[in-house]
């Protein structure tokens, strides 16, 4: 399911620790604005997970630089 905003989403991902899957979620329905969103405004420290998950995804290099 495509949410038309996923801010409730992250937030929700984020108390109860879902990283992984809230990355996945995004990077696969092309919410790359809301990921950066993430690792910059509400979760800093989950960035090594963030990072580590989209690798494992495949994201573009020139993405996650």
């Amino acid at each position: 399911m495509k949410l038309p905003d996923p801010k409730p989403l992250i937030f929700l991902c984020d108390i109860h620790g879902f990283v992984e899957e809230l990355t996945t979620y995004l990077y696969k329905n092309n919410f790359n604005k809301y990921i950066e969103i993430y690792i910059f405004r509400v979760n800093a420290n989950a960035t090594p997970m963030v990072l580590g998950c989209l690798i494992d995804l495949e994201c573009d290099e020139a993405y996650i630089k």
